[in-house]
């Protein structure tokens, strides 16, 4: 699952990056994933592996998290988004 977040503040962000159960968050845009990222749920979303390095891999969480700096602007004019 994919999350969004917008904000301004650094201690919010912080809190957002580190609370947030998904396999993708998204801070400032609307990324889902990027292509040389994994992609995947976290819980019981997707499917698990058993076996060597990618059984180990399983008990693990990957979160990839992007950020856009601010200023951006949204706006609908032209279906665009400005910065």
């Amino acid at each position: 699952m994919a999350a969004y977040g917008f904000t301004r503040d650094s201690d919010y962000l912080s809190t957002m990056m580190a609370n947030i159960e998904c396999g993708n968050l998204s801070i400032n845009h609307f990324v889902a994933s990027i292509a040389e990222t994994p992609f995947g749920g976290v819980k019981d979303s997707g499917y698990g592996r058993e076996g060597g390095i990618e059984g180990l891999q399983s008990y693990t969480v990957v979160k990839n998290i992007s950020h856009q700096t601010w200023p951006v602007r949204l706006t609908t004019e032209g279906g665009r988004l400005e910065r």
